[in-house]
């Protein structure tokens, strides 16, 4: 698979920080697709910037819920999104603990991370105390990648949090994170499942069913392998403006926010680059032809790169 691939070349990418933030909207677009609601990027990519350009919906609401809760994800340990605090606070029942913040991306303490699971486990006592049980085992016994199959099918199955199986669809990237089969990035799980060949169901046999989800995991790379050839075919196109112009120039930094985040606008260049907003306007007249503009306004305009 390109799991582990795509996961080295962020390692080492400069684009990594934007790779990140374009799959996070699309991969919370993918999860309302996959409960059966419509949300545009566009209108996410702005709804996050306080931009929006008509009235909210509950599904875009439901979807900047996702955007959120995967950004709290790959920023925090992968073992405290599997226990109590950390379910609680991905479904926003409690608010988060800003101290915890800033250990994410991989780092050592396994031993410990399966202990609190193991805790957790024991604690609760329901049908999520099962699931983390089941999820455990096959961390233990098998390869990272089957043992992130057996715990989706183990959470449909299960269903631990009744209607919350858009917050297992984001588990599964926890535990890859856990076993370090994803250091740098929290698989886009979503995405996959849009795009796999086929949809297993409960009634198909357990192999099946297992391949349905390792064909998701598969697609979910190929999708992310993707994107990040279109960040550096975009860095590439950027580069050219830059050619002869002065040292002094604040467009290299333009182009850096650009390729960094989903969306841009003037105020943005503004607080960003301590520019004026003139300065912010003149600057994005020269790399426009390289962006597409996302809300369709003549004021109050934002761009990405297309």
């Amino acid at each position: 698979m390109g799991i582990a691939a795509l996961d080295a070349r962020l390692s080492v990418s400069s684009l990594r920080v934007g790779w990140s933030g374009h799959s996070h909207v699309e991969d919370a677009c993918a999860s309302l697709a996959q409960d059966g609601a419509l949300v545009t990027r566009e209108d996410l990519v702005l709804r996050d910037a306080f931009m929006d350009v008509r009235y909210g919906s509950q599904e875009l609401g439901q979807a900047h819920h996702v955007l959120r809760a995967r950004r709290m994800l790959l920023r925090r340990r992968p073992a405290w999104a599997l226990t109590a605090d950390g379910i609680d606070t991905l479904l926003e029942r409690r608010p988060p603990k800003l101290e915890e913040d800033g250990a994410g991306e991989g780092e050592d303490g396994a031993e410990d991370d399966e202990a609190l699971i193991e805790a957790t486990a024991m604690e609760a006592g329901t049908h999520y105390g099962r699931w983390l049980e089941v999820a455990g085992e096959a961390l233990r016994r098998y390869p990272a990648l089957i043992a992130a199959a057996l715990a989706w099918d183990a959470w449909r199955a299960l269903r631990p949090l009744g209607r919350g199986t858009w917050l297992g669809r984001l588990l599964i990237g926890s535990l890859l994170r856990l076993r370090r089969k994803t250091r740098r990035h929290l698989l886009t799980f979503n995405l996959g499942l849009q795009r796999m060949h086929y949809r297993p169901l409960a009634t198909h046999p357990l192999e099946r069913r297992l391949a349905g989800a390792l064909d998701a995991m598969a697609a979910a790379s190929e999708r992310g392998l993707a994107l990040l050839e279109r960040l550096e075919q975009a860095q590439e196109r950027l580069a050219l403006v830059l050619q002869g112009r002065r040292s002094t120039s604040h467009l290299p930094d333009v182009i850096d926010l650009i390729l960094s985040r989903p969306l841009v606008s003037a105020p943005m260049l503004v607080k960003e680059l301590r520019i004026s907003r003139q300065a912010a306007t003149q600057l994005i007249d020269e790399v426009r032809p390289h962006l597409r503009e996302l809300t369709g306004r003549g004021r109050y305009r934002a761009w990405g790169v297309v």
